[in-house]
């Protein structure tokens, strides 16, 4: 099938990684199509709109534009690209932050005549989209899934458990008041944790949710692999916002009132209207602490699933009422441990929550769609060879490349580094020594330079093997060079010997 992905990620090098994985995760993970990638502001190709397509998928970063003010920007991206409403291709719809212009969202989805739309939020598929839902397949998904090239990446910065710098990590974005109290949540819980516990709770804590402490790409993965343990508060709003009317009614006023709180936007803005309902699901960074094997410490919500308290993380009152509580767990190194591989097992072993796992469910909708025996057969008889780890790295480099196309050279430089960290994590497993360490399941604990990141007691039996063969060859082989060498100089001394015993006889 050929794709056209409508994307908007203008500037891959700032963008935070789990929306670069969930935007690109179809070229990843189903290589056997053909795709075109055409980012919004950029120049649209004449021949785009006559370019035959099978599929038209509306990426996150596409979406997003239906907040744009001024508001003549979402007018003109649809003028634009009023050539996927009169397509008679697939296509397939991917909203984040579904409550925040839903009306808006919702109006444009059904004129476009969207055959799938997978969202974090289709539970409330009723409310959200009571136009698009009559002739569109509303799925669930989640924000973010689990990317074993990340998994890979953490195994050079994912540090046992006990030699972790910090204790307790936590970065969030401070969001506007308009998202309501449970959006306000998230940037108060870290504040809340720190006061909770008082100067002495001898914790090293990195909590911030400063726009300057914002980590991005590989730099979020190594501050998790750092973390023993990872703050968390659900991802979602409190307040339902049709067309952007209450935003914008809270930017006027606090442009008028700054330093107003809460209460008082509330009170003039939205009142009685938070809390309602919540619209909240799990989000990206509990799928990435699971990877990291950070043991996380998530504010009390019923929408967790399918992680479960007590289970898979470490529940925290929204007012930290029991945070001493907390403490008290985060002591106890036997229930932690069981907790980060619980969670580890359910969001990244068992493979469901995937990429790979979510690509077959995407395919699959789209073989719905469609509708024909033939197609389905055929995806059948490829899913069989769908990629492995390491090619999800090459489709990293090839993704990115194409991004950049046509970019300024100023930015060569730095898309060279990233590639040549994508090789170098791909070098270790190519190539007969690869093959060996692939054989053995050691790839998954080395480091930098082929350094192991584990200590051997945590190895499984299989990568211990391998270890201690590999330690005994370099021994075996420092032995053999000493050897040598000490033959060579003995061979010297003999030849040097032999030579002034040829001299003594020749002046006789």
């Amino acid at each position: 099938m050929r794709f056209l992905i409508l994307h908007g990620v203008q500037d891959v090098l700032s963008v935070r990684r789990t929306t670069f994985n969930q935007s690109f995760c179809l070229p990843r993970y189903a290589p056997e199509h053909d795709y075109v990638l055409q980012c919004y502001g950029r120049p649209i190709p004449s021949k785009l709109a006559e370019y035959p397509v099978d599929v038209i998928v509306l990426d996150t970063t596409f979406l997003c534009y239906r907040w744009a003010r001024p508001r003549t920007i979402l007018d003109n991206l649809r003028r634009d690209y009023d050539f996927v409403r009169r397509s008679p291709a697939v296509k397939v719809a991917f909203p984040q932050d579904d409550y925040d212009h839903h009306v808006v969202l919702d109006e444009w989805l059904s004129d476009w005549g969207v055959n799938i739309v997978f969202s974090p939020l289709a539970r409330f598929r009723e409310a959200l989209y009571p136009r698009t839902g009559k002739c569109a397949e509303i799925l669930e998904c989640l924000t973010g899934h689990a990317e074993p090239a990340d998994d890979a990446m953490l195994e050079a910065w994912r540090k046992p458990f006990a030699e972790r710098p910090i204790d307790v990590g936590f970065r969030a974005r401070d969001l506007p008041k308009y998202f309501g109290r449970l959006g306000r949540q998230k940037a108060e819980i870290g504040e809340r944790f720190i006061r909770a516990l008082g100067p002495r709770s001898g914790l090293r804590m990195d909590i911030s949710n400063r726009l300057e402490d914002t980590l991005l790409g590989t730099r979020w993965l190594e501050f998790l692999g750092n973390s023993k343990f990872t703050l968390g508060s659900i991802s979602g709003s409190s307040l339902l916002d049709p067309d952007g009317d209450i935003q914008d009614c809270a930017r006027a006023y606090e442009e008028v009132h700054p330093g107003s709180t809460f209460e008082e936007v509330e009170a003039n803005c939205f009142p009685g209207q938070d809390g309602a309902q919540e619209f909240s699901a799990l989000g990206p960074r509990n799928v990435e602490a699971a990877m990291a094997r950070s043991c996380q410490i998530l504010v009390a919500s019923a929408h967790w699933a399918p992680l479960e308290p007590g289970k898979h993380f470490i529940a925290l009152d929204p007012d930290c009422r029991n945070a001493r509580e907390v403490l008290a767990q985060m002591s106890d190194v036997r229930e932690v441990h069981s907790r980060i591989e619980a969670c580890y097992e359910l969001l990244i072993g068992e493979g469901t929550y995937s990429y790979a796992s979510f690509v077959d469910r995407i395919l699959a909708a789209i073989d719905r769609a469609v509708g024909t025996s033939e197609e389905r057969d055929r995806r059948s008889s490829l899913r069989d060879h769908r990629p492995t780890r390491p090619w999800c790295l090459i489709a990293e480099l090839r993704i990115l490349r194409e991004l950049f196309a046509g970019e300024a050279t100023d930015r060569e430089a730095v898309v060279r580094r990233e590639i040549e960290h994508l090789m170098e994590e791909l070098g270790r497993r190519t190539g007969r020594r690869g093959a060996i360490r692939e054989l053995f399941g050691a790839n998954e604990y080395l480091g930098p330079g082929g350094s192991r990141v584990v200590r051997a007691e945590a190895l499984p039996a299989a990568a211990r093997v391998f270890f201690i063969a590999r330690s005994a060859l370099h021994v075996t082989r420092r032995i053999a060079s000493k050897v040598r060498a000490a033959s060579r100089r003995a061979g010297r001394a003999a030849e040097g010997k032999d030579s002034v015993e040829y001299n003594d006889n020749a002046r006789s």
